[in-house]
């Protein structure tokens, strides 16, 4: 076994360092604002994978999940607090916060840097320390690498001190030290480098760097970096300040207050920044001023910031949607949706304008401080609307913000009613009448739209035949019930209003789906529909409404089923409408030897694993074929076939007939 003489890992509560130490550089990260992952004192974190990470399941906090190197981390202040455990301990080596580095969750796994300030190293170089875990020991030990760098902070700068380390996977702290003798009185730059593969969390805490030189003199005053000197418009609630790193500072002590030379103490700091978590005065000046010290006392003539704080109203919104004069909106309903401002003080709640005149919008609706959307219902086809979102917190309402506008889209069932809106889509996934190929679609509920127009998609029926007309919905539970009412236009006028033209909206004639989450065959359902003999020969409109309801319906639910134009009934609907074109043929002129192939669909597509076939009593076998030809499957007919050993793509599905013929379908595996 080659064995690697640096790092070294120090035992807990061993040291293997006789002569004394001073501190030529010290963090413990108590300083900074819970969870930050920027502007954390003078660090700098770089995110080369710029992948977003792991978070917990139950347990909240500030920037969960997002892209992101270090985070300064506080299992006290999470939502709710966090306990640790034999094999699960986020909490700080000392004190309260440490700084972790989240899994990523997809390749390039990890790759994020955690970089000093510039520091100062004494004569003999020094040493330096720090300690480091895994968080959770079930998802396995951390890796990290340190490196050091004479000439600045980028990631091409930094030259390794050591080969890479794998902590051990106990979520318990280990010191790592390592000997920075090659770098004796330079001005360098350390960084903390973890590239685990699909772990967890990597913690580190109390990065020191220490000299056995003795020093006899106050460390130097340390330059100010944040707020910028004579800065306006600061927030007066949770102020970052940062400074950079004085050699030989043990810690800081910081100062603020309204006179131009502060001496009200604040804190004392060990590290290069501190927030403050009071809330300022609005609209004052404050002059602050960070003391490096040590053993032999503190630095003298240093420089005294000023800036002056902002209004306590809070900002304005940002990440606004619908974007200012976007095109093509949906409407009825429309959603809009934002961000919290941050600028200001936190707004405990906002007030939503709206209307068709920028000059004279009324106020919609008030929706509350943690709201993110709003869900407009009144929006109609090819119009422009205008909106505006004011915060606002106890001492009044933000102020200058921006009006929006947006242009909603056309009527993708013009020039017939609706598109017919629900509170809470679920999709009709299957439609078809007998001799014709059906419609498929896709079973998944979130981001389903209330209706959806497949005018291409035509029916043939035969004029004063009856046919049969096949529905599949996701009920979401399979002990819900849609029920189906299909109108058409036999006349072709333009609406659904003529006798004649509504089909299953009665008690004596109702068409429902027991229960179904949309995907299986066996829970198609299938009723008789006449063709009025009088129906003209051609091409008209058809609309399929599906909605919820219980055994029997409601009377809102009643109500919804017979309108094709709207839900009127009751304050929630559950379901989906989808407008088709039917085409009248003469009576006989479907032939029965078309039938077969056509009436037969392979569903969902694009799939994941399993492909449903609808029917399968008059299919001999089935081949799947790649794009390049080739034959790489064969099976016998089943309604539910795995394909999961395939590798995303496009196939043919062979659907090889017992009359000898072969029916073709595309089909794309995600």
């Amino acid at each position: 076994m080659k064995k690697l003489l640096l790092p070294l890992i120090v035992g807990l509560g061993f040291s293997s360092f006789s002569n004394a130490q001073h501190t030529v550089f010290h963090d413990n990260f108590d300083s900074y604002a819970n969870f930050a992952i920027s502007t954390v004192g003078s660090w700098t974190l770089t995110d080369v994978d710029a992948k977003t990470t792991y978070g917990f399941n139950g347990i909240q906090f500030p920037n969960t999940g997002v892209a992101k190197s270090f985070q300064v981390f506080n299992s006290t202040a999470t939502t709710p607090a966090m306990t640790p455990s034999s094999t699960s301990d986020w909490s700080a080596k000392s004190g309260a916060k440490t700084m972790v580095s989240f899994g990523a969750t997809s390749t390039p796994w990890s790759n994020d840097w955690m970089i000093t300030p510039q520091i100062q190293l004494a004569s003999d170089g020094g040493t330096l320390s720090f300690w480091a875990k895994s968080c959770d020991a079930q998802y396995g030990a951390e890796k990290f690498r340190v490196y050091v760098s004479t000439s600045g902070t980028a990631v091409a700068n930094f030259t390794p001190l050591a080969a890479v380390t794998t902590t051990p996977s106990d979520a318990t702290w280990y010191e790592y030290t390592y000997n920075l003798s090659a770098y004796a009185g330079q001005q360098v730059y350390l960084a903390i480098q973890c590239t685990s593969d699909d772990q967890f969390g990597f913690a580190v805490d109390d990065f020191k760097v220490t000299s056995t030189t003795n020093r006899t003199t106050v460390p130097d005053c340390a330059s100010l970096s944040l707020p910028a000197n004579a800065a306006t418009n600061v927030s007066a609630a949770s102020t970052v300040f940062t400074w950079t790193s004085s050699s030989g500072a043990e810690s800081y002590d910081f100062y603020m207050d309204t006179n131009p030379n502060p001496t009200t103490f604040v804190a004392n700091v060990i590290g290069t920044g501190y927030s403050n978590t009071t809330t300022l005065a609005a609209n004052t000046t404050y002059y602050w001023k960070a003391v490096p010290k040590n053993a032999n006392g503190s630095a003298a003539g240093c420089a005294v910031f000023s800036f002056t704080t902002g209004s306590l109203l809070p900002g304005c919104a940002i990440n606004m949607t619908p974007a200012d004069t976007a095109t093509g909106v949906v409407y009825g309903p429309t959603a809009l949706s934002w961000a919290a401002p941050n600028s200001g003080l936190p707004q405990t709640g906002y007030d939503l304008y709206f209307g068709t005149n920028p000059a004279s919008l009324t106020l919609l609706a008030s929706p509350s401080a943690t709201a993110t959307t709003y869900s407009v219902t009144t929006t109609v086809a090819e119009t422009t609307y205008y909106w505006k979102l004011v915060p606002k917190n106890a001492n009044g309402s933000a102020q200058g913000c921006a009006t929006y506008s947006f242009t909603t889209r056309s009527n993708p069932v013009a020039p017939y009613c609706g598109p017919v809106t629900y509170s809470s889509p679920e999709p009709i996934t299957y439609v078809n009448f007998k001799y014709n190929t059906a419609n498929t679609s896709s079973a998944v509920v979130a981001g389903t739209p209330s209706h959806e127009a497949f005018l291409s998609k035509e029916f043939k029926v035969e004029q004063g035949g009856t046919t049969e007309i096949s529905v599949n919905s996701n009920t979401t539970s399979t002990s819900l019930r849609h029920y189906y009412t299909v109108f058409i236009d036999w006349n072709n006028d333009g609406d659904f209003a003529d006798a004649g033209e509504s089909y299953y909206t009665t008690s004596d004639n109702y068409f429902f789906n027991p229960g179904s989450l949309g995907v299986n065959t066996a829970n198609i359902v299938t009723k008789n529909l006449v063709v009025p003999s009088t129906a003209p020969l051609g091409k008209v409109r058809m609309r399929i409404k599906a909605v919820y309801g219980g055994n029997p319906p409601s009377s809102n639910a009643t109500t919804n089923m017979q309108n094709p134009c709207a839900n009127t009934g009751g304050t929630s609907h559950w379901g989906q409408a989808e407008d088709y074109t039917i085409e009248v043929v003469p009576l006989g002129s479907l032939a029965v030897s078309d039938i077969k192939k056509a009436n037969i669909a392979v569903y969902p597509n694009p799939f994941v694993d399993v492909v449903n076939i609808s029917d399968v009593k008059n299919v001999k076998s089935i081949s799947i074929v790649d794009m390049a030809g080739r034959q790489v499957k064969t099976l016998s007919p089943s309604s539910e076939i795995n394909l999961s050993e395939l590798k995303s793509g496009m196939y043919i599905i062979n659907l090889n007939m017992t009359d000898g013929n072969t029916k073709a379908i595309k089909a794309i595996k995600k």
